[in-house]
């Protein structure tokens, strides 16, 4: 019983994560693109420093 509860639960796990991971892609792209703007900021901040 216990091993046959565990090859399903090893079965069926996978494709979930592999799930997960694809719904997961475009929350990294978002988390990246507000990187790149926080980036972006920051230098335009240092510059208006160094200029001011």
């Amino acid at each position: 019983m216990d091993t046959n509860i565990t090859g399903k639960k090893r079965a069926e796990f996978p494709v979930r994560g592999i799930m997960m991971e694809f719904r997961g892609i475009p929350f990294v792209f978002r988390g990246i693109k507000q990187r790149f703007r926080g980036i972006i900021f920051l230098f335009r901040g240092i510059k208006h420093r160094l200029r001011g």
